[in-house]
């Protein structure tokens, strides 16, 4: 009896320590196992991130380029906006230009407007007798005409003595502008006609009467 309790103890014994031997085994295949494990988690975690990495950096790129399509978009529209910009001052300068001479136009025809009246007006009235310049329908050459040495006198000449008319003295400035141009206008044309020997002026006609009787008067001193 104490003989198969010996050997009972010594099975348990030697069981215990291959036990102890399979547990070591056991727990380094665990360990090593875990370890692969944890080696090919790790690989395969490196392989995504770095995959990742790529997905990122081809995002960057792509973002990269759209931001340069965008800069280049925003200078365009930038040359384009001021291309409109310059545009649009050279059509508003262009206008301004416009509506000045339009209103140089307008006053322009008014102008004319008041010279046709005038000429109307002075065509409407009768013909005088005495004139300043030659007339075709007289036939003779040269024609007397008479003299205005200023403004106001060619202006009193349009009148007769006892036509109503307003004095030179009340005439308005521009009125006074108009006549004096008309006059200024009538001494040139005169002045060709009497260098054609188309007229002869009055005044000069009574200078060389008044000169002539001079001529026996001076040889009668002189005999």
């Amino acid at each position: 009896m104490p003989l198969l309790k010996n050997l009972v103890r010594k099975l348990e014994r030697k069981n215990a320590h291959q036990r102890k031997v399979i547990n070591s085994h056991a727990d380094k295949i665990i360990s090593t196992e875990l370890l692969r494990r944890a080696c090919i988690d790790n690989h395969q975690l490196l392989q995504n991130s770095r995959e990742k990495v790529m997905e990122l950096e081809g995002e960057r790129k792509e973002w990269e380029e759209e931001m340069a399509q965008v800069n280049q978009e925003n200078l365009r529209l930038r040359e384009e906006i001021q291309r409109v910009s310059s545009t649009s001052d050279d059509l508003k300068r262009k206008m301004d230009v416009l509506v000045q001479e339009n209103s140089r136009l307008r006053m322009k025809v008014v102008t004319i407007k008041e010279e046709v009246k005038d000429e109307k007006e002075e065509n409407a009235r009768p013909t005088k007798a005495t004139s300043y310049l030659y007339e075709a329908d007289n036939g003779a050459v040269p024609q007397a005409v008479k003299v205005a040495s200023a403004a106001h006198f060619f202006y009193r000449g349009h009148f007769s003595k006892s036509e109503n008319y307003t004095r030179w003295s009340e005439l308005g400035t521009a009125e006074r502008a108009k006549w004096t141009k008309k006059w200024a206008k009538m001494r040139k044309v005169q002045k060709e006609q009497a260098a054609q020997g188309l007229i002869i002026l009055r005044s000069q006609i009574k200078e060389e009467l008044e000169d002539e009787p001079k001529w026996p008067m001076v040889l009668r001193r002189r005999n």
